[in-house]
């Protein structure tokens, strides 16, 4: 398995998006220093040395194919995925990560945009956001602290 977790101090400088499509994953968020980021797949280094330059206390990346622990992130970036499979793939593993209220952001080519907000909604995800850009789509999403589907 490949895994690299970095455990950081606060460094006070934060990240700039700049022209990088994985960077661009990064806009708009805020208050990411108590996070637990857990990055999924490609393009993950220049993310992962931006989120440690803002400040992220615990940042730690995965293959897109390795399967997380539970509950082990607030927060799940995927900076580039390449189709519906993938994404289905990736959101029952993000979905295993998050701890509840988790937050989901992904990076996909926007002929992509509409079959991914299908999958992270059929995995239980809401609130749904997206915005376009240069690179491509952003989206993002959030758990519900509860779910209907746990009652039984």
């Amino acid at each position: 398995m490949s895994l690299h977790q970095v455990l950081v101090a606060r460094a006070p400088a934060p990240a700039s998006p700049g022209n990088d499509p994985a960077l661009a994953l990064l806009d708009g968020l805020t208050g990411l220093e108590d996070e637990r980021v857990l990055i999924l797949g490609h393009g993950a280094v220049e993310l992962m040395c931006a989120l440690i330059r803002g400040g992220c206390q615990e940042v730690t990346e995965l293959r897109s194919c390795d399967r997380p622990e539970p509950h082990v992130a607030d927060l799940v970036l995927v900076p580039q995925l390449a189709s519906v499979e993938q994404a289905a793939m990736i959101a029952g593993h993000a979905r295993r990560a998050l701890v509840p209220t988790g937050r989901i952001v992904l990076g996909a080519p926007g002929h992509l945009a509409v079959p991914v907000s299908r999958v992270l909604r059929l995995h239980g995800f809401s609130g749904l956001r997206r915005r376009d850009g240069a690179g491509g789509s952003v989206l993002s999403a959030c758990l519900p602290a509860f779910s209907l589907a746990a009652r039984a």
